[in-house]
């Protein structure tokens, strides 16, 4: 099993890609530690909804909100594109793509596929 998530986020980190789910009841998002995902929140706190928001380029802010908002309420998937932008004034451009799913309580998850 290790090997295999070894593998997975050497992987993750050669194409610049990442995986999270979202627990959206929370707001908590698991990420792989060391993938591209992770290191552009760069948080000692638990990743969540609104610390990856931070992250969001202001002019996309309203975009990214509209779509995850409509995303949760309709039980819709995720598949859209933004800007981050980060501390340092560098705008990294990302392809969201995720399928939302029930957990067993009924909750809405989304999961990175």
């Amino acid at each position: 099993m290790r090997r295999s998530e070894a593998y997975l986020a050497e992987a993750q980190k050669l194409s610049l890609t990442g995986s999270f789910g979202w627990r959206v009841a929370s707001g908590e998002i698991d990420l792989v530690p060391g993938d591209v995902l992770h290191s552009w929140i760069r948080s000692d706190d638990y990743p969540n909804l609104e610390l990856v928001l931070q992250r969001v380029h202001p002019e996309d802010r309203t975009l990214v909100q509209q779509t995850i908002d409509r995303a949760t309420r309709d039980g819709t998937e995720l598949d859209f594109e933004h800007r981050l932008l980060m501390p340092d004034g560098v705008v990294k451009h990302v392809h969201i793509v995720a399928r939302a799913t029930r957990a067993e309580s009924g909750a809405i998850e989304f999961v990175e596929r």
